[in-house]
């Protein structure tokens, strides 16, 4: 008779455990869904290309990647060459916002992955930076900064992208 009396106590101590461990446990599920995300983009990517114009009125071509789940956008890449260098731009979504990003600078036409002049990636829950990971040489930029840039980035190639391909996210 006295198990019982316990009984409730270590439920509520187990789900105490279980809500605390999920909510520590951002990465993992970001990372479960740039997995997905990068997988089915093996799949199912779609391409477009945009010519524009750098600050200095130079043309460049952007080459733009996309791919959907379910009605529902989940990375996008922007791509383009300046001065021999490659610029790439990854954004993975989870119901239209930011949870990961990634830039990068690599020599044109590269072979080798430690080729990175430099990089970033950036871990978002709700719209809040998390984990800020740099590669490369780097100028010394204060951590909100860069978050506020990124996100700034994001909501002006998201609405591009969104334009252009005139995407309508569907309703929760």
């Amino acid at each position: 008779m006295r198990s019982i009396t316990w009984l409730p106590f270590l439920f509520f101590l187990f789900i105490n455990g279980l809500a605390r461990a999920q909510s520590r446990d951002w990465r993992s599920s970001i990372d479960e869904k740039v997995q997905l995300a990068d997988s089915l983009s093996l799949r199912s990517q779609k391409i477009f290309y945009l010519n524009k114009f750098l600050k200095d009125e130079r043309p460049v071509k952007e080459t733009w990647y996309y791919t959907l789940q379910d009605g529902r956008l989940i990375i996008f890449e922007v791509k383009y060459v300046a001065d021999s260098i490659e610029y790439s731009e990854i954004y993975y979504l989870d119901n239209s916002r930011l949870i990961c990003m990634e830039q990068y600078e690599v020599p044109y036409l590269s072979v080798y992955t430690d080729q990175v002049k430099s990089g970033a990636a950036m871990f978002f829950d709700n719209e809040s930076l998390r984990q800020y990971v740099v590669t490369g040489s780097q100028k010394n930029e204060v951590r909100w900064k860069a978050a506020n840039e990124s996100l700034r980035r994001f909501e002006e190639r998201f609405d591009e992208l969104r334009k252009t391909i005139q995407y309508a996210p569907p309703r929760r």
